[in-house]
């Protein structure tokens, strides 16, 4: 039978396998560690990777090696050094930083995430903060918040709302949508909701959107747009005062 451990006040968790940690005061963990659930209110350090089965986070989190759950909720500050992964439902209310990878299933950003290396994910949601290093890659993608990704942001589906102002090197997609969110209004030169160098895709549509090149089948360019070229292999349509400075079919 595992054992549980529980920290009111101060301790130290040396590597094994638990059942239940539990630290409302503060601890420190030694060796890897692996268990089935864990909740932290207060602070906790680990020196070692940390494996978990539920992971329930409103204190502080710092994990010096790799952090891995099958479910995670985060309403506190965590840091994972090397890479974080969570095989399920992560909910993300508070703060997350890793200087590696992060793996993720159903991800939801309310809060604020920072991830160095590469996410991959099943279905990320982002409402509140995403900055990522390098390249993002999903079944679906959606935000309504700011997101930054100097690489690739590669999806089978994409909707953004382009209420904030969001940064992305390139997209690659099956079909995009970027619209700007209700009851937001831009005034003069307004810097535009997304700025991205290339977007790629079958099924396209934009507004709010300055983009050097967009390639596509069916592409739509809406209001408050710019864009240097479009090419298309079916329809390009230009709609509430759309505009494209160069349009090629091929």
């Amino acid at each position: 039978m595992k054992q549980d451990y529980h920290c009111s006040g101060s301790g130290e968790i040396t590597g094994g396998e638990y059942g239940e940690i539990r630290v409302s005061g503060g601890a420190k963990m030694t060796g890897d560690v692996q268990c089935d659930r864990l909740h932290v209110s207060g602070g906790l350090k680990a020196a070692n990777d940390l494996t978990c089965g539920e992971m329930h986070v409103s204190g502080s989190l710092k994990v010096e090696g790799r952090l891995s759950a099958e479910t995670a909720k985060i309403s506190g500050d965590v840091k994972a050094e090397h890479g974080i992964a969570v095989s399920g439902k992560l909910s993300l209310s508070g703060s997350l930083k890793t200087e590696g990878n992060a793996e993720l299933g159903e991800a939801g950003i309310s809060g604020g995430a920072t991830v160095e290396g590469k996410i991959n994910a099943k279905d990320l949601q982002v409402s509140g903060g995403l900055k990522c290093g390098s390249d993002v890659s999903a079944e679906h993608f959606a935000a309504s918040g700011k997101v930054e990704i100097p690489g690739l942001l590669n999806a089978e589906t994409i909707e953004l709302s382009a209420s904030g102002r969001s940064e992305i090197g390139d997209i690659g997609c099956g079909s995009l949508t970027v619209r700007k969110e209700r009851n937001v209004f831009f005034f003069g030169d307004a810097k535009p909701g997304l700025t991205v160098r290339s977007i790629e895709g079958d099924t396209i549509w934009l507004e709010n959107t300055a983009a050097e090149i967009v390639r596509g089948k069916n592409v739509t360019v809406g209001k408050h747009c710019k864009i240097g070229r479009v090419e298309y292999s079916e329809t390009l349509n230009l709609v509430d005062g759309g505009k494209v400075e160069e349009q090629v079919r091929g």
